[in-house]
């Protein structure tokens, strides 16, 4: 990102609360962020304003592009269809210890649970039928 880039998208920030930065928050501001995409600071920017009742620190900013790049990881990963798991990657099943049944979940095979923790066992290490 440019610096005028920067000063032009922090300018809309000011003007929506009505207050300014410090040349000295700027230039720090600048200098942890300048390694961004201008995109990437006007979306955390759009984030900030919607959830932030006073004017953003860095942090605020910073914190706003986590909540961004989280929201496109989950976005990127794709479902598939599987008449196993319904989608979801994991298989819900039964079993009876104690004379209690109680209820457990493994991953499923396919694309879906291939994305799922690898603590969790699939469905094929643990013997389960299906």
């Amino acid at each position: 990102m440019t610096q005028s880039d920067f000063i032009e998208a922090t300018n809309r920030i000011e003007q929506y609360y009505d207050k300014e930065y410090t040349n000295e928050q700027r230039k720090i501001m600048f200098e942890e962020l300048k390694q961004w995409k201008i995109e990437r600071y006007k979306k955390s920017i759009a984030i900030v304003i919607r959830n932030s009742k006073f004017l953003p620190k860095i942090a605020d900013i910073i914190q706003a592009s986590e909540e961004i790049r989280e929201i496109q990881n989950n976005e990127d990963i794709k479902k598939v269809k599987c008449d196993k798991c319904n989608g979801t990657g994991y298989i819900e099943y039964d079993k009876k210890m104690y004379e209690q049944i109680y209820k457990y979940v493994c991953k499923c095979t396919c694309e879906n649970g291939k994305n799922k923790s690898n603590n969790i066992p699939t469905y094929q290490e643990i013997g389960l039928k299906l």
